[in-house]
């Protein structure tokens, strides 16, 4: 709170309001707040935890720069906040953004990448449509789980596009990766 009054007092292009959800419980609703302290900027960066003077100075300093759209869905992500980096996917064309993560994610990361693809599809089917072709290029991956959980991710899209590229994994040398190719490759073939 200390940090974040002196940034305000020191640029007047930055407001701070420090709220306590004990005497506003309304804000734990609209922020959806699950761990305090919660930080916000512009209604839209949430980031949980205690932040040091250069970090938040680096995340305000960020709002205008073209990294901050990235940055703020990266967030979402982390923060749990599915539907609303569900909405961003779907209204901003934040498939990129997605995309990025997915190729350069550990199991952590991608987990929480998996539940906020079902909240996309849930409300778009086709709204990530735009990355199967991505995604197909990371079947060739060295990596077994990235090829595991990204074959599960294309069966969750059902783009028909995969089939080929699946077909020829189906024999794939790590045995979970050849069992989750077969699986998709059913789905796929039944759903179309």
């Amino acid at each position: 709170m200390q940090i974040a009054d002196e940034i305000s007092k020191a640029s007047n292009k930055v407001e701070v309001n420090i709220i306590d959800i004990n005497e506003n419980p309304e804000y734990i609703d609209r922020y959806k707040v699950k761990s305090v302290p919660l930080n916000v900027i512009d209604d839209e960066l949430f980031f949980t935890g205690l932040v040091s003077a250069s970090d938040l100075v680096k995340k305000i300093i960020m709002r205008e720069s073209p990294e901050y759209e990235a940055e703020m869905f990266k967030v979402l992500i982390e923060e749990g906040r599915f539907l609303e980096a569900a909405k961003k996917i779907i209204n901003n064309n934040a498939g990129i953004y997605f995309m990025n993560l997915w190729e350069n994610s550990t199991m952590s990361l991608r987990i929480p990448l998996l539940l906020a693809s079902e909240e996309v599809l849930d409300i778009s089917k086709n709204a990530l449509d735009s990355i199967v072709s991505d995604l197909i290029n990371l079947l060739d991956s060295t990596d077994s789980s990235i090829r595991g959980d990204t074959l599960d991710l294309l069966g969750r899209i059902g783009n028909i596009q995969a089939i080929p590229k699946i077909e020829s994994i189906v024999n794939d040398p790590n045995p979970d990766v050849a069992e989750i190719a077969a699986e998709v490759l059913e789905e796929l073939k039944d759903a179309n």
